[in-house]
């Protein structure tokens, strides 16, 4: 009955003479492969996880609302009324917030570049009755390298420096009940208002720049408001901008921007 259930590949294989043993150098050879490509599959997935999670939160030095002394002064109006609630600080979030324009190139006025990434606005907060405007300036790494090359500076920028001029270029409409006029650059008054203060921080990928602007038009007169960033060595408000990103414009949708507890609390604070 045994020799039934005997098959002729079992007894082909009985046959066969054992294969002799890897040898021990390619058998550790082979451990090292493999392990190596499992740590780096880790390490990969690793970078991507805390470059998602981690390397894009924004800095507490540059993500609160500063508080200061004229702020303070328009919120405790706002508090009396139902401003503080509705009002006080808004937002038009349906703006780009990262740059991608063809700008003149440095080195050679009749070559375009396009400055793509070069900059992006984080948390703009626009405070009408306190006629102030926050926002954050956020670049990598890799625009200080696009410095470096669209200027042929001969040295590395250092990223804790301020290497960057930043003003917000605000148009008001002289006529502001006569909205047909508002490409007529004798009705349009343009004002450039320099950052009251600017709050810096970095992380390992990222800069960040945090500035105040106060002494901001009444905003039912203002057309449109744009931040310009201009390189310190090449500061030239008649020239077009190194970077330009449009944060107000009048007939843009507008909402309110909520302040949470540390905004308040920096708010109320304020010396």
């Amino acid at each position: 009955m045994a020799s039934f259930f005997y098959d002729e590949d079992d007894q082909a294989a009985e046959n066969e003479p054992e294969s002799p043993p890897t040898p021990l150098f390619w058998r550790i050879v082979g451990k090292f492969f493999k392990y190596s490509f499992w740590a780096l599959i880790i390490l990969i997935n690793g970078l991507v996880i805390w470059r998602m999670c981690f390397s894009d939160i924004t800095p507490k030095e540059a993500s609160t609302v500063e508080g200061n002394h004229e702020l303070a002064a328009a919120y405790r109006r706002a508090l009396m009324s139902d401003e503080a609630s509705n009002g006080f600080a808004i937002c038009q979030p349906g703006h780009d917030t990262i740059t991608n324009d063809s700008i003149t190139n440095p080195l050679d006025p009749e070559k375009k570049i396009t400055n793509y990434g070069y900059f992006s606005l984080l948390n703009t907060v626009i405070f009408p009755s306190a006629n102030q405007i926050q926002t954050v300036l956020r670049y990598n790494n890799s625009t200080l390298e696009h410095l470096k090359e669209d200027y042929a500076l001969e040295f590395k920028p250092d990223k804790t420096l301020d290497w960057y001029d930043v003003t917000l270029r605000v148009l008001v409409d002289s006529t502001p009940d006569d909205p047909s006029d508002n490409d007529d650059p004798e009705i349009v008054q343009l004002v450039r208002i320099k950052p009251l203060r600017t709050a810096s921080a970095s992380k390992s990928l990222y800069s960040y720049r945090r500035f105040t602007f106060h002494g901001i038009p009444d905003i039912g007169n203002i057309i449109e408001i744009y931040v310009d960033i201009y390189y310190e060595g090449d500061v030239d408000y008649s020239a077009s901008p190194y970077g330009q990103l449009c944060i107000y414009a009048k007939d843009a949708r507008t909402e309110n921007y909520d302040l949470s507890k540390k905004d308040i609390n920096a708010i109320e604070n304020a010396e």
